[in-house]
């Protein structure tokens, strides 16, 4: 089969990594088949419509098998979940059911098929590792519990290892750091945020306590490169980290898009409601065996989204 009779499904492909994801195979030849629960503001329709969107939950299973088998879809990129941590913890029912019971669906569809999807992905998180005290996370580090989020990304990958064990089911796992670049509609996240504070005038903003929090961030196109890394070299049953650009310090962060977008503005300091690992980064070691490195450092990746926020706005 030629790369553009390739067919690729994307659970969660209205969100910011999946509607990037989608535009990346699109690129390349690939047929884009996607899964989206609703269309809202963070919809990209000049991207969507040149895919096959069908709408449902990541919960139902027989959905699922029918996209799967009708498709006749050759990768599987698993996205679909509650992302953000703050409303993970708000709302645990609705993150447990959707982030653990989605993944379990999708893998029950696969084993149900005769004939499978070529490989599999299952997107989950630095997160996974819980609040290990060893530094950088390796993956195969034991995964533990930590706040609602984190546990489920720890289940999501557990549940992945079980089926990939038990069922033969062909699919690598991606553990990454924090995603970022244009497009990124989560505007509750960091980066986003603070952009769009900095370009409306208004001072920014780091929880108190934060600044030296240290996270990885991945560029999105790097990102985009991990997977298809991954799809093309990755070992069945394996797990892969994405660290991007190395343990970076949410001031830097913070203060880098006070540098970059050139408008004077302030960095305030409110007070924290909620709780979340204090030092987290990967060791990706594993990736870049398989011919995988970032390109894009920490500056030119915020001056680009700057210049795509200042569109947006």
């Amino acid at each position: 089969m030629g790369i553009s009779s390739k067919i690729i499904f994307i659970t969660g492909i209205n969100g910011f990594v999946g509607s990037s994801v989608a535009q990346y195979y699109l690129n390349k030849g690939f047929k884009v088949v996607g899964l989206v629960k609703e269309f809202n503001f963070k919809t990209q329709p000049d991207i969507l419509n040149k895919c096959a969107i069908v709408k449902g939950d990541i919960r139902d299973k027989d959905l699922l098998r029918g996209i799967l088998s009708n498709y006749e879809v050759n990768y599987v990129l698993h996205l679909a979940s509650m992302p953000i941590v703050r409303v993970c913890y708000n709302d645990p029912e609705t993150a447990y059911s959707t982030n653990i019971m989605g993944v379990v669906s999708l893998l029950e569809a696969v084993r149900a098929l005769i004939k499978k999807p070529e490989k599999i992905i299952i997107f989950t998180s630095d997160k996974s590792y819980g609040p290990l005290s060893t530094l950088p996370y390796v993956e195969n580090m034991n995964p533990t519990f930590g706040d609602t989020y984190s546990t489920t990304k720890t289940c999501q990958d557990l549940i992945a290892h079980s089926y990939a064990q038990t069922y033969n089911i062909p699919l690598c796992i991606i553990r990454s750091g924090n995603i970022y670049g244009p497009g990124d509609l989560n505007l509750s996240r960091l980066i986003p945020n603070n952009i769009l504070r900095a370009l409306k005038g208004e001072n920014l903003i780091v929880y108190k306590g934060v600044a030296e929090y240290l996270r990885d961030f991945v560029y999105i196109q790097d990102e985009l490169e991990a997977f298809n890394t991954v799809f093309e070299n990755g070992i069945l049953g394996e797990a892969y980290n994405v660290g991007g650009i190395g343990p970076t310090r949410i001031q830097t962060v913070v203060e880098t898009i006070v540098e970059c977008s050139k408008t004077g503005v302030r960095i305030e300091y409110p007070e924290k409601y909620f709780d979340e690992i204090e030092k987290q980064w990967l060791d990706d070691t594993k990736l870049r065996k398989l011919g995988w490195s970032p390109k894009v450092d920490l500056r030119t990746g915020i001056k680009n989204s700057i210049d795509w926020y200042k569109r947006f706005v």
